[in-house]
């Protein structure tokens, strides 16, 4: 295993945890409770008003369980919300069976014996259970059945089946609201279940479970001390780059006897290399600027037109290394600054540059 292997298992958990750009959702707009279980509940007992939501949700049941339920027996059925303190009931249209939907979308933890109230409140009712849908957020996390007899877990996890709302392909989201997008030609519907997605997927990765399951894993061992160490020296990692490439640009100066053409090569900023050369009494400057994702290499006139720079430019023509004229410079760019081949390959074609002008 090697010494930043602890880093793969902390990004797991905060990877897209505080980027709101990914999953937009008029939801999570609109109220500052879009995190708050209840408020998902509200919103997936209301989209299972509509049949064809309805439809999707029944058909990923059986298909996941093979329970045999018959979608025609919920057609027009009635939704309820905390009826006996169950979060969502789907009754069929004659109210003889129903389907328990619990929603964990915010990793609350279960109540003592809770899915078997729930479904012997229904029973006494001379309602059959269906089904229970024991919905996560993204992960797969089991009911407690704690304090059950094993006849009573039995009837439970005969009806039950454990999902995610979002997290892979089995999830919630893939199956039921992606096949509702697909297949509607409802442009409502369709315009609400791509808000019901967005807000489930952003809520993924931000939940207070990814908050405690980092924590939990940055505690382990000294990964605390190490990514201290690691961030303090990734805020000035641009600087050791401008430092490596410092030494590896002066060493090729000095191994070309460049230093006629060359009249000095010098820190501006901790992150910024300078390299000025004359040609015809003008001075030229090759700047580098070393940023935490990306390498700016630019060409400018000091103190002088910039008309002396395009004049420069149609004189080299091909052996020209910089790409895009910006103000009063040229530039080219390295995306990636730990791309070594990359960025000694601009480097190499700059210094030979220099050497042919």
């Amino acid at each position: 295993m090697g010494e930043l292997d602890f880093l793969d298992d902390l990004y797991i958990y905060v990877k897209d945890a505080y980027r709101d750009d990914v999953h937009e959702s008029i939801f999570k707009e609109i109220s500052s409770q879009y995190y708050h279980e209840n408020y998902h509940s509200d919103i997936l007992a209301y989209y299972f008003k509509d049949n064809m939501v309805k439809k999707e949700l029944i058909l990923w049941l059986n298909k996941r369980r093979n329970l045999g339920i018959k979608y025609e027996d919920y057609y027009d059925g009635q939704i309820e919300r905390e009826e006996n303190r169950i979060d969502i009931l789907l009754y069929d249209a004659n109210k003889q069976k129903a389907i328990i939907i619990e929603n964990k979308s915010n990793n609350a933890t279960d109540q003592p014996r809770q899915l078997y109230r729930y479904y012997k409140s229904i029973g006494k009712n001379g309602v059959a259970v269906d089904a229970i849908l024991y919905l996560n957020l993204d992960s797969d996390k089991e009911p407690d059945l704690t304090g059950l007899s094993e006849e009573q877990k039995c009837e439970i996890t005969k009806l039950l089946v454990v999902r995610k709302l979002v997290g892979d392909s089995e999830s919630f989201v893939e199956n039921v609201v992606n096949n509702v997008i697909l297949n509607t030609g409802n442009i409502r519907l369709n315009a609400l279940s791509h808000e019901i997605k967005g807000l489930f997927c952003h809520i993924g990765g931000m939940t207070m479970k990814n908050i405690n399951d980092f924590l939990a894993e940055l505690s382990k061992g000294d990964n605390l001390g190490k990514l201290t160490a690691i961030n303090e020296y990734f805020y000035k990692f641009h600087e050791l780059l401008a430092e490596k490439y410092f030494a590896h640009i002066s060493g090729i100066i000095e191994q070309r006897q460049m230093k006629h053409k060359i009249s000095r090569i010098w820190f501006y900023k901790k992150n910024y290399l300078a390299i000025d050369f004359f040609e015809n009494e003008i001075n030229y400057a090759v700047d580098i600027i070393f940023h935490r994702h990306k390498i700016d290499f630019q060409i400018l006139v000091r103190n002088k037109p910039d008309e002396l720079l395009e004049r420069l430019k149609e004189r080299v023509g091909g052996k020209f290394p910089f790409k895009e004229k910006t103000e009063d410079r040229y530039v080219t760019t390295v995306d990636n600054p730990l791309d070594s081949d990359a960025v000694e390959g601009v480097i190499e074609k700059i210094l030979t540059f220099i050497e042919t002008v």
